[in-house]
């Protein structure tokens, strides 16, 4: 035995003439809203975008400055580790030589006839760094045993626009700390 259902059919009238003139044409289900956003909630939404947004800037240029200074605090410490390996490897007194004008550190000693010799590439700090009570040169001199000629020197560098500091202290041992 089959069974037979009725089909449900939707059949929708059409006003004809004035009646469809004055009814509204919405295709809408009868209970649904037009989905989308207001003008108010978008300029909410792109106001929050912005904050967020500056907030993340200047939390990205201050880690930006900090491993800036991280990494120049720590050039300046290898290239006095360089000078005092270099003195004692040679047996003779080494310096690095700090230039303020070209914000370069050179490890320098001197050669057959006293004349200046470079002992390897110049490094270069960041062009937001800079050494402090460094108005021209410094020079760091340390003797054929790795001590250096003026113990307990310090040298400062210091990030441009933030104003942060690093210290670099030379003991009169010749251990060197950042801090």
């Amino acid at each position: 035995m089959t069974m037979h259902t009725p089909a449900l059919v939707s059949r929708r009238t059409r006003p004809t003439g004035a009646d469809a003139l004055s009814q509204e044409t919405d295709h809408r289900p009868a209970g649904h809203s037009v989905a989308g956003f207001s003008l108010p909630e978008l300029l909410i939404v792109v106001a929050i975008i912005a904050i967020v947004g500056g907030m993340a800037v200047v939390s990205i240029e201050s880690a930006r400055a900090g491993y800036q200074l991280y990494t120049s605090g720590y050039t300046v410490s290898s290239k006095l580790d360089d000078a005092r390996t270099n003195a004692l490897k040679r047996n003779r007194p080494v310096w690095l030589l700090l230039d303020a004008q070209t914000q370069s550190l050179q490890v320098q000693t001197t050669a057959a006839g006293g004349v200046t010799a470079n002992v390897g590439a110049p490094e270069f700090l960041s062009k937001d760094m800079q050494l402090v009570d460094v108005t021209t040169t410094l020079q760091v001199t340390f003797d054929a045993i790795g001590r250096p000629l003026n113990p307990g020197q310090t040298i400062r560098v210091q990030h441009a626009r933030s104003g942060l500091m690093r210290t670099i202290t030379i003991a009169a041992t010749g251990k060197i700390t950042v801090q």
